[in-house]
């Protein structure tokens, strides 16, 4: 809840112990302990929304890359109510601590507000999405070929040189060979548009 980002495990190194997963495994192994244990029961409430929110983004079925990102943001409310609920009932404050505590809180909802209000502007159109994303992540092939697509229409030249950036990183990215080939055909290029079709 607190990066919004989506993983995909693209190499071996993926399957390497991060902290993210060690924060799902904390999630997973504390959804019994918690039930088990009456004054925590409030908890399954946020473990049941995390876990429903969760569903559409568990491979189950494919909904396409662009929506990863935004409906990972109804789980993490979910993973928050967890967060305070077990902490409320966990943790037991005098007054005074508790008056710092609910003013902490009050920073980290307003930080977390202003990042969300930040990365909510960067999915006003294809452009800035995939412009963030070339910054974010610069070895992903579908960055550049991504960011070509949004501005092929109006600077074709421009997108050749992504889906071509796209290439030098991927060489057997079909996206970016079928997609050069139908810009360089429209330019008037047909023997390498037809050279990007037939590598496609």
């Amino acid at each position: 809840p607190f990066e919004h980002r989506a993983k995909y495990p693209a190499t071996d190194a993926f399957l390497v112990p991060t902290q993210y997963l060690l924060f799902a495994l904390l999630f997973i192994v504390s959804v019994p302990l918690l039930a088990l244990r009456r004054r925590f029961a409030a908890t399954l409430w946020g473990y049941t929304w995390t876990i429903a929110f969760l569903l559409p983004v568990a491979n189950i079925a494919s909904i396409g890359p662009l929506a990863a990102e935004r409906l990972l943001c109804l789980p993490s409310a979910g993973i928050v109510m967890v967060l305070i609920t077990a902490l409320s009932r966990l943790l037991t404050f005098r007054v005074a601590t508790r008056k710092v505590v609910g003013a902490g809180l009050g920073v980290v909802i307003m930080l977390l507000g202003a990042d969300t209000i930040a990365r909510t502007r960067i999915w006003r159109d294809n452009e800035t999405l995939f412009t963030a994303m070339v910054h974010e992540a610069p070895e992903a092939p579908s960055a550049y070929a991504n960011l070509a697509d949004a501005i092929a229409g109006q600077r074709p030249d421009a997108a050749l040189v992504l889906y071509n950036r796209a290439l030098r990183l991927d060489q057997g990215f079909v996206h970016a060979y079928l997609h050069a080939g139908i810009l360089l055909s429209e330019k008037g290029d047909h023997r390498q548009a037809i050279h990007n079709l037939r590598l496609a």
